[in-house]
């Protein structure tokens, strides 16, 4: 097993990395890396469903945290999108590919445990794509988050569902009627618990100021509960989210999220390369065009639910599209639903074996749908812009500093170089943004700075140099990369969020760089001192000595690398 481990983290390491370099996802990177040293390829790992297993808790770390952002008032607020659309959406959705099923001569029960099956979506890769582009705080982002953790509580009743349909299925009723009173339980005492015991203890630990235990703890609180969940067939992730928000209120929250960030993201990396390797290459060979035609016909169904159903939820066309998009593929969950049908004799191997493959298909395809699902509500979104508002209607660049987003970082730089007696150029594909600076007579306009036919249209190249302002690590990246390709010779300026981000950024060809972090902990630090009664003249003296003590490490850093 070590050996295993050991293989896919040599493969991550190498090929997720180049994917990132050419502008795509990283869960697509870990897909391919599971799929080469998997089975079916160069056949170096073999056993798929221990790292599974294993790669599992990367969901469940994940609901967690996402969990600790996530206040009680504010899933309280959700319960629409939880309760409302998610019921809808697995109902609908199931009957539909049920009767489907049922009109290609599948018998009633297994449809229904196909259809219901497919019905639900992957926590996982919607939730790190979103996290990933730094959307899950939008519309679409809370709509679909709402509608997956209504999945997570339908996993229950849809395992007890194939267990009474199993033909062997002697005391059904005796079953399920424990299983739900084993379930209400189960989330009462993690409730229980994590409200008056688990803060307690925290506290004490924390007092005892040993970090180790502290992060010990946190890994503990996160298996424990999903543990719990599991015994008695609910969702790990499910327990291991309603764990997270008990505790989002918490002070530890900040420190949490920092404990088990990094297990989060090393889990998760290895259930994408889990799905990765369970890619049949065989099967899809031998049968492509039926497994081709089925994707095609689910990722239809599921679009074709979920756009009316958010429709009729308030939500916009451009928010609709999206969220029917980004909850098109099947997910996870349908691996062990499938897997106890098969085992309770309700799906033959080759049918258990074509629904996984079409899982793992629909997956693949998630970072494309999510990519389309952007590029066709951004022609909509182009639309309602008014046309002087468009990049094409944009002033003579020429001498300028081109500024790429205009929250509010990007609004104080613009201020400063008009206190200065520079002109600039900003643009910004947030039509409510660029209303509000042609209001104020602005020189902001509507446009994408990651395409570089825009670029061009703008004449980018003959601008002084450009600031990107994005706070979205893969937005900074596909802009940073346009920038090169279309003006080559203009610098570039960017934010950084520390010292680390800066280097990164300097890897991809970034001039200067300003980490936030660095600047705002010595403005903090010199306020301090002058409250403290040090005199002005030191504290500058101070503040300078260690501002230009980390730009000069950060710059010996990049020369080291440069050199490497």
């Amino acid at each position: 097993m070590l050996i295993d481990i050991l293989s896919l983290l040599v493969a991550a390491v190498v090929i997720v990395p180049i994917f990132q370099r050419l502008g795509l996802s990283s869960v697509l990177g870990y897909l391919a890396a599971g799929l080469i040293v998997g089975p079916y390829i160069l056949a170096i790992v073999q056993n798929v469903e221990d790292v599974q297993h294993i790669g599992e808790l990367g969901v469940v770390f994940l609901l967690f945290v996402i969990g600790l952002e996530l206040k009680p008032q504010r899933l309280w607020n959700m319960r629409h999108q939880v309760f409302g659309m998610g019921l809808l959406q697995v109902v609908l959705t199931g009957i539909i590919l049920s009767i489907v099923a049922y009109n290609f001569g599948i018998n009633s029960r297994t449809s229904i445990v196909i259809g219901f099956g497919l019905a639900l979506s992957s926590t996982a890769f919607v939730l790190q794509i979103l996290t990933e582009r730094g959307s899950l705080q939008t519309k679409e982002g809370r709509m679909s988050f709402g509608v997956l953790l209504f999945q997570d509580i339908a996993v229950v009743p849809l395992l007890l569902m194939v267990s009474a349909f199993a033909p062997q299925s002697g005391h059904v009723s005796k079953d399920v009627g424990l299983g739900l009173l084993l379930g209400v339980g189960a989330l009462a005492s993690v409730i229980l618990v994590g409200r008056y015991a688990v803060k307690p203890i925290l506290r004490h630990i924390a007092a005892s100021g040993n970090h180790e235990v502290f992060t010990a703890t946190a890994v503990l609180l996160v298996i424990g509960t999903g543990w719990l969940m599991d015994e008695v067939g609910l969702s790990m992730a499910l327990g291991a989210f309603l764990a997270g928000v008990l505790l989002s209120g918490s002070e530890f929250r900040h420190q949490i999220t920092a404990d088990v960030e990094h297990f989060r993201g090393l889990l998760l990396g290895l259930f994408f390369m889990s799905v990765g390797m369970s890619i049949d290459i065989t099967l899809l060979a031998d049968d492509w065009l039926r497994i081709i035609v089925f994707v095609l016909v689910l990722l239809a169904i599921k679009i074709l639910v979920i756009y009316p159903l958010a429709r009729l939820f308030k939500a916009s066309h451009a928010t609709a599209i999206r969220s029917a998009f980004f909850l098109a593929q099947s997910g996870e969950f349908g691996f062990v639903l499938f897997a106890l049908a098969s085992k309770e004799h309700l799906l033959t191997n080759e049918l258990h074996s074509l629904l996984l493959l079409a899982i793992v298909i629909t997956m693949i395809v998630t970072p494309f749908l999510f990519n389309l699902a952007l590029r066709l509500t951004q022609k909509r979104i182009d639309q309602t812009v008014p046309e002087k508002m468009h990049v094409e209607n944009a002033p003579q660049i020429k001498g300028t500093v081109l500024i790429a987003g205009f929250g509010r970082f990007g609004e104080q730089i613009a201020k400063v170089l008009q206190a200065g007696g520079i002109p600039y150029i900003a643009v910004d594909n947030n039509p409510v943004t660029v209303q509000k600076a042609h209001d104020q007579s602005l020189p902001v306009y509507f446009g994408d700075v990651s395409r570089p036919n825009l670029l061009k249209l703008l004449g980018a190249k003959d601008s002084m140099l450009a600031v990107i302002t994005l706070d979205q690590p893969l937005a900074v990246e596909r802009a940073i990369t346009a920038l090169h390709t279309e003006c080559p010779r203009v610098p570039i300026f960017a934010r950084a969020r520390d010292g680390q981000d800066s280097r990164r950024l300097h890897e991809l060809g970034v001039e200067t760089t300003i980490p936030e972090t660095l600047e705002s902990s010595l403005q903090l630090a010199a306020t301090i001192l002058f409250r403290l009664g040090i005199k002005q003249n030191d504290v500058i003296e101070i503040v300078d000595e260690f501002r230009d003590e980390d730009y000069r490490r950060m710059g010996d850093d990049n020369e080291t690398e440069d050199k490497q």
